[in-house]
């Protein structure tokens, strides 16, 4: 299961569309116009793989403009994640009891929405694509206005509520996923990504506070946002919604029996995902840790996973590069990969 769309509620969607396109680096967007039938008009941003949606109310009486006015503005609106069996989807949200509001079934794309009452926090989407790389709302031409020069991935999802315990505890019955413990909140493991649930400080109440998009340079990205007046409270904020700007450089590619991928969980640590082989496991602690500042890195058996255990690295590409030449001299395995500057 992978997050693949988050999208966010905005009474200017022209003014929106510019502070975006301003500090990602993003210069396409795609207006769907099947969003008219909910009273909206749209602009969806490919980043990579993965797109930032932006809705604006343009009849009385939506879904989103009764969020505008409940939470006082701009803010986030939608988490749509991707599936590999719809079926299997829409069986387990009618087993958790949750209420489906829209059921879309396309040649080749289907979707469920869930009521956001059912869940809390935001609109939740499960969406299955035919193939699976294909995305129906991102438009025809997507692919053709790919930019990766400044923005390169969302990889992550922050929601907010009075009980971030039970919101998560109930987003993971619906999803069929399992929660952890993520400092004073909680959060939802997902393939190069995570949903995160936090208490509200805010005074907006239960909502999408956050998501986050991997950057190349997090400082000319912030250094772009406070040029626009987008900093608020040490915030770079767009559409009424914290962006936390991470480096991340990832590897789905990579063939078992190395690393499967290398993901960075903030600007200053990867968390790399390695299947428990004897060649992997030896050719990794075999590097030296790096000079200062950076720290050192272990072996962590108490975070097993279902592919693997997690090792955690110091940021710096140059010693992500290190890792990669041992493994490809232990397993003799060139692994492909892509994402690396």
């Amino acid at each position: 299961m992978r997050l693949r769309q988050i999208a966010l509620v905005g009474a200017d969607l022209a003014a929106a569309e510019a502070d975006i396109r301003a500090v990602l680096g993003l210069d396409y967007a795609y207006d769907d116009p099947g969003v008219g039938k909910f009273g909206l008009k749209n602009a969806v941003f490919p980043i990579g793989e993965f797109f930032l949606e932006v809705v604006s109310p343009k009849a009385e009486g939506t879904t989103a403009g009764r969020l505008l006015d409940k939470r006082g503005g701009d803010g986030g609106y939608m988490v749509i994640l991707q599936v590999g069996d719809i079926d299997a989807a829409r069986a387990g949200i009618a087993a958790a009891g949750a209420r489906v509001v829209e059921d879309i079934d396309l040649p080749r794309a289907r979707a469920a929405h869930i009521h956001p009452r059912d869940v809390g926090g935001a609109i939740l989407s499960l969406d299955w694509m035919d193939p699976q790389d294909h995305w129906e709302w991102g438009g025809p031409v997507w692919r053709d206005h790919v930019r990766t020069d400044v923005s390169t991935a969302i990889v992550g999802a922050e929601l907010q509520g009075a009980d971030p315990g039970a919101m998560s505890a109930r987003w993971a019955q619906v999803l069929g996923l399992t929660r952890e413990t993520a400092g004073d909140g909680w959060r939802i493991p997902l393939e190069d990504s995570e949903l995160r649930f936090v208490p509200a400080t805010d005074g907006r109440g239960d909502g999408l506070r956050a998501f986050d998009v991997a950057v190349r340079d997090v400082a000319a990205v912030r250094a772009a946002a406070e040029a626009r007046g987008l900093v608020q409270d040490g915030e770079v904020t767009l559409c009424g919604t914290a962006v936390r700007l991470v480096t991340r450089y990832s590897s789905p590619t990579w063939e078992k029996g190395t690393t499967r991928r290398v993901v960075e969980r903030d600007t200053q640590t990867f968390a790399v995902q390695a299947r428990r082989s004897p060649d992997a496991r030896q050719a990794l602690p075999s590097l030296a840790p790096p000079a200062p500042p950076c720290s050192a890195w272990s072996l962590s058996p108490t975070r097993e996973r279902k592919r693997g255990s997690t090792l955690v690295l110091p940021s710096g590409h140059t010693y992500i590069r290190a890792v990669r030449l041992r493994l490809i001299k232990a397993t003799g395995r060139i692994p492909p990969y892509r994402g690396y500057p």
